[in-house]
């Protein structure tokens, strides 16, 4: 929680810094490629394709080889997993499951441009992120955690609303106008912080009977994000001229 209010600090005072030296507003959006990082091997994971949206605004310096950069957006963390599932007449059957965490998160961080190549500025960008989870899909899984206990559950003291990591990458900027240009980006959004967390679960009622007799118990979990993003977006440059 602290870590994220710092983030939430920074990018305020990013965004005024910005505002007041001219500035350039960018929106962007594309596919997200997102993975988790699980403390065991429970079913087999494979990357969540989705996507986001994102509003940036970077000052506008005299020197514009090094900026500033603030932004905001919507993105959804997770996982894809195939998991084997049995009837009640014992039949056996794979099924594929997205458990998504979509959240709002907020940037702050420098960006580095290289030698134009035509009309093409190649940057890379290196930053700090704060994330605020806004809901999650994870209530449609319960009913199989009474038989496998594999799922992540859907309660509030699991789920930490508050992450925080990093953010770098790189891409290309290109005009279209003096006051209209459009970028390619790509970025790579590893968490430090757990998105879940959750003790062991014993003594969990077993709904399923031909799965096993007895109870069932769900392991001690934590999970991570990590989030790869490509994006396309339009920049739009605001100058402010200052006259004597």
């Amino acid at each position: 929680m602290k870590g994220f209010l710092y983030i939430v600090f920074a990018w305020f005072l990013s965004l005024h810094f910005a505002q007041a030296q001219g500035a350039v507003y960018t929106l962007k959006g594309g596919l997200s490629l997102g993975m988790q990082k699980w403390d065991n091997q429970l079913g087999r994971r494979n990357p969540l394709t989705s996507y986001h949206i994102i509003a940036a605004i970077e000052e506008l310096p005299e020197d514009p080889r090094f900026t500033i950069f603030a932004q905001a957006g919507y993105h959804a963390r997770g996982t894809s997993m195939r998991t084997t599932l049995f009837s009640t007449g014992g039949q056996r059957f794979d099924q594929d499951f997205a458990i998504r965490f979509n959240n709002l998160a907020l940037s702050v961080g420098a960006k580095k441009k290289l030698n134009v190549m035509g009309n093409l500025t190649p940057y890379y960008l290196l930053g700090v992120r704060g994330e605020y989870t806004l809901k999650t899909n994870l209530a449609q899984f319960q009913q199989y955690n009474t038989c496998y206990g594999i799922y992540p559950y859907d309660k509030k003291e699991f789920i930490k609303k508050f992450n925080y990591g990093a953010i770098f990458g790189g891409g290309f900027e290109f005009p279209f106008t003096d006051l209209l240009g459009g970028l390619i980006e790509f970025t790579v959004n590893p968490d430090f912080s757990r998105q879940y967390e959750q003790p062991a679960i014993t003594g969990i009622i077993n709904t399923c009977g031909s799965v096993g007799n007895g109870p069932t118990s769900t392991p001690q979990r934590s999970i991570t994000n990590l989030t790869f993003e490509i994006s396309l977006g339009l920049r739009f440059l605001h100058k402010v001229e200052y006259i004597d």
